[in-house]
């Protein structure tokens, strides 16, 4: 069929429907919107919420976690993909997808358009569940914010005209700081758009020589997507290698042995009168407790029986109390009338210890 012919085949269709229906220039981005849309109806006929599953219903339809990935379950990398919390979020993302997904696969091409997509999708889930290896990880912005990334990367070279190619790239770059600001909420897996953005990026570099012959020269060439396949296939493999090492650096027992050693060194120093400059308790002490209240905050967040939840809680309070009185040491070195305040905070410290240490 030429082109006259497929534009009278789609005006059939009423307006909103002709972005779900493939044409000469763009097949998979419409392919793409079906199955997103249609996985949500089947999650929702099942009986899911449409607004959201839990995050133990996405696991059973596929979404990521790290202990199932590392158990072999790397099918999920890609399943996840597919998998959203609820109308919105599949509404956001899908709506991104057309609007961008629409310009690059015309640029470059359907075939490098849908390896791109589905790869920094997968290569964005699997840094998602190194980084994140206690949360339930679903959602395609992964994979969108790889093809927005394979777009940018287009735009820093002379593919496009200079002054189209720097207004596109500002209203990326906006919209890409807006997403990943977004991303700063707890429930947003920031992980996963930033290594969707960077292995887009890492293609979109490599494509570009494939791109300059065919509109330059005048000919095809597919070095450029291979290099991309083979990079991002095995960027996904390292990370996928290294799951077994992060769980066992993150479970709660060998996150409180290293806050423990790393706090008791702290304070054998201090007692020992290691530190007497207040740049010490600056640069040393205060980051410190600032780290030891992080890794408390990540037990308590992990830990699931209540019991334990309750002492973490009591230990993240002992190690603020602590900080206070460094915190009012390092400034009884300007004003001597702090010395005071450090020395009753360090006494409710002490005290708190000697609970904790006989429960």
């Amino acid at each position: 069929m030429d082109e006259q012919g497929e534009y009278q085949e789609k005006e059939r269709f009423p307006k909103w429907a002709k972005v779900f229906i493939p044409d000469q220039h763009v097949k998979v981005t419409p392919v793409l919107l079906v199955i997103n849309i249609l996985v949500w109806v089947i999650m929702v006929i099942s009986g899911v919420s449409p607004m959201g599953p839990d995050p133990e219903t996405a696991l059973k339809w596929g979404a990521t976690l790290t202990e199932n990935v590392a158990a072999g379950e790397y099918w999920r990398l890609i399943t996840s993909n597919y998998i959203h919390y609820g109308l919105m979020h599949l509404a956001f993302n899908m709506f991104a997808l057309n609007n961008v997904g629409r310009t690059l696969e015309r640029f470059i091409g359907s075939l490098r358009f849908g390896l791109l997509y589905v790869l920094s999708g997968i290569a964005a889930s699997s840094v998602s569940v190194w980084w994140n290896p206690y949360a339930v990880g679903a959602g395609a912005s992964g994979a969108i914010l790889g093809i927005v990334g394979v777009f940018a990367a287009l735009l820093t070279t002379n593919l496009i005209e200079r002054t189209a190619r720097m207004e596109m790239l500002r209203s990326i770059g906006i919209s890409v700081g807006l997403t990943l600001l977004m991303g700063l909420n707890a429930h947003i897996d920031n992980a996963a758009h930033i290594g969707g953005l960077l292995a887009g990026g890492a293609g979109g570099y490599l494509i570009y020589f494939d791109l300059k012959a065919r509109y330059m020269e005048r000919r095809n060439s597919y070095i450029g997507i291979l290099a991309a396949c083979v990079l991002l296939m095995g960027t996904t493999v390292f990370f996928n290698s290294r799951l077994e090492s992060i769980l066992s650096s993150r479970r709660p027992e060998n996150i409180f042995l290293d806050m423990s050693n790393g706090e008791a060194g702290i304070v054998t120093n201090y007692q020992n009168g290691k530190y007497s400059r207040p740049e010490d308790f600056e640069k040393e002490v205060l980051p410190a407790y600032d780290k030891f209240i992080r890794q408390a905050d990540s037990i308590i967040e992990i830990t699931e029986n209540d019991e334990a939840r309750i002492h973490f809680e009591l230990v993240k309070t002992y190690l603020q109390t602590r900080r206070k009185g460094y915190y009012y040491e390092q400034k009884s070195f300007f004003d001597p009338v702090f010395s005071d305040s450090s020395e009753l905070w360090m006494m409710k410290a002490e005290a708190q210890l000697r609970k904790l240490n006989g429960q």
